[in-house]
């Protein structure tokens, strides 16, 4: 994935001084995914006393209803903020499929709207972003769903920066206006947490572009700047060719707020090129973008969920940003790289978030220089720690299941159910070993898949927080220990019958 180049040694993870062996700083923060290391699974696990707690974020591939559906238990009423970027229903398709019927496109986000008020806390709140196509529909379903209000924010696109420029290009020719702009609805809860966001106002010719925000506390009128975390103030402008960074003193700038309209957050994708952050997915949202949403609606710590995930810029923002997240995508882009129609292999959410735990490096390059503005805003180093896993759909469950022989052109007299006969899922059948003489049911699912989670399914069965997990049982936050070796048949009985 680049994270590495061809010049890379093992050995060269550790280097001695004279306290002896200690990570290179080079490789501080070089990922270590546990699924190719087994034998160091639990004992990476296990340095852990509160293992979901210190979770910085969970990313499943899977369809959205299922997923969700899933989670629920486990979720329920802990979620800040969600924000969801789903298909703009344009009638063509990019590496997802946008070929909906009204109809069709109304109810896939409807269903899933309907889970919002279950997942969100009482203070929290739903960015929908949505484009022309279908923004009025959009619309139409918040108003099924109860929020105190619904705020309209345009996204200037800035879709040709410079007109001049384009002059030639198929934005100025096409018949109709240029679209320079999407939407998001801001959907809050009555006790929604705020941070009113505020810029530094130079009065000067040139365009400002990509600052960061001020949190600020406004005291006699006075809007006071507050400093977030370890964040530099600044301002960018174009200068030629070049972009130039001002400081921003906040003791001396004069300060205005943000409104509705989000001018000064380029869509990279159609108007500036950024190397540093674009991964070639067609509709990849700014991080920027995705920054002004949290940084308004979470605090530090708090819970996002995404999913409509994509190329993964909600997760990789999130957790810079110091937010725990939970990132849900069905494609096969939701892996660590993904082959594009056009046979190009590219970096999927997975491959990214691991570029963000080595410090979101390019990757292109391991160069500093080149990571993404908001890394370079924050100084983001890397690190973090997060799992991953991909829940079984319902249709590779269908394809497990066995039919009854039976003739079809049989006696017209019996029932047609005892001729063609849906039969219980036989493969997981088997994975139950009962003991009639000792009245046990013994249950091996090793039988099914290799490599089951089985501490996650029972914690998202449950909805308890996973606390310790060892090779023998998993210990949930209340204090319940299960035994994994010698499940009990009906903490499972979900999956069998479903």
């Amino acid at each position: 994935m680049g994270i590495v180049n061809g010049s890379f040694k093992q050995t060269d993870v550790l280097e001695k001084d004279g306290k002896g062996k200690r990570l290179a700083e080079k490789w501080l923060h070089l990922p270590v995914d546990t699924k190719h290391f087994k034998d160091l699974k639990l004992e990476i696990i296990s340095l852990f006393d509160n293992l979901d707690e210190s979770l910085d974020g969970w990313l499943i591939k899977s369809e959205n209803y299922q997923a969700i559906n899933t989670i629920l238990p486990k979720f329920s009423s802990r979620i800040q903020t969600i924000y969801i970027d789903p298909p703009f229903n344009t009638g063509d398709d990019f590496p997802y499929a946008d070929r909906f019927r009204d109809s069709s496109w109304l109810t896939m986000i409807s269903n899933r709207l309907a889970f919002v008020q279950m997942l969100l806390s009482k203070d929290g709140a739903l960015f929908l972003h949505l484009d022309d196509n279908a923004n009025h529909l959009g619309k139409l379903l918040l108003a099924d769903v109860p929020f105190e209000k619904v705020t309209e924010i345009i996204f200037n696109t800035n879709a040709t920066k410079d007109e001049e420029a384009d002059l030639f290009g198929y934005k100025s020719f096409g018949n109709d206006f240029v679209l320079k702009h999407q939407t998001l609805f801001y959907c809050a809860q009555g006790e929604k947490v705020f941070n009113k966001l505020w810029k530094p106002n130079r009065r000067v010719t040139e365009l400002p572009i990509g600052w960061l925000d001020l949190i600020s506390k406004a005291k006699h009128g006075v809007a006071i700047p507050k400093k977030i975390d370890d964040m530099n103030f600044f301002v960018e402008r174009w200068k030629g060719r070049t972009i130039k960074r001002i400081p921003v003193d906040t003791k001396e700038e004069l300060l205005y707020p943000i409104g509705d309209l989000w001018s000064d957050i380029y869509s990279f994708t159609q108007s500036e090129m950024r190397i540093s952050e674009n991964i070639s997915f067609a509709t990849q949202k700014p991080e920027n973008l995705i920054r002004r949403v949290l940084q308004a609606s979470t605090n530090r710590g708090s819970l996002v969920v995404d999913f409509f995930l994509g190329s993964g810029t909600t997760t990789s923002v999130a957790h810079k940003l110091g937010r725990k997240w939970i990132g849900i995508e069905m494609a096969d882009y939701c892996g660590n790289t993904y082959i594009d129609p056009e046979g190009i292999e590219k970096l999927g959410a997975l491959g990214r978030m691991k570029h963000v735990l080595n410090g979101d490096q390019n990757f292109r390059a391991i160069d500093k220089k080149r990571r993404s503005h908001l890394s370079k805003d924050l100084n983001w180093l890397g690190g973090g720690f997060f799992k991953y896993y991909e829940l079984e759909q319902h249709e590779d469950a269908l394809r497990c299941v066995k039919y009854d022989d039976a003739d079809l052109f049989s006696d017209p007299s019996k029932d047609a159910y005892d001729q063609y006969v849906f039969l219980r899922d036989l493969k997981m059948l088997e994975a139950l070993e009962v003991d009639a003489e000792k009245n046990k049911v013994k249950v091996n699912l090793t039988k099914l898949y290799d490599g089951i989670d089985m501490a996650e399914t029972l914690s998202n069965l449950t909805g308890k927080w996973i606390k310790r997990i060892t090779a023998d049982e998993v210990e949930f936050a209340d204090g319940e220990k299960i035994d994994l070796k010698n499940l009990d048949w009906r903490l499972i009985k979900p999956l069998i019958w479903w």
